[in-house]
């Protein structure tokens, strides 16, 4: 049987935490890839973490391995900056 959902649409929003906890998650990704199979989303609410602009989610697999091989069209534009630890942490992860 194919998983469902309830929810409509406009109302699915991949960066709200909540949805993730839905019992209806593999009806929710079957409702995308038949309807909406590219979709833009909202970041979610996350305490001290600036929002951003949103994501961009792929869920047919043919999609997402085209997506892969053309990086000159796919990009997430800024990257990701993960900043050096204080030095005091170097002996705790053993660096």
């Amino acid at each position: 049987m194919t998983p469902t959902t309830d929810l409509a649409l406009d109302d699915i929003q991949l960066g709200e935490l909540s949805l993730w906890l839905r019992p209806d998650r593999e009806g929710i990704f079957a409702k995308l890839r038949t309807e909406r199979p590219v979709s833009c989303h909202a970041e979610g609410e996350f305490p001290g973490v600036p929002k951003g602009r949103g994501f961009w989610a792929l869920t047919r697999y043919a999609d997402v391995v085209r997506a892969s091989m053309d990086a000159e069209t796919f990009v997430s534009g800024h990257g990701v900056n993960i900043p050096d630890q204080v030095p005091e942490l170097n002996e705790f992860f053993g660096s």
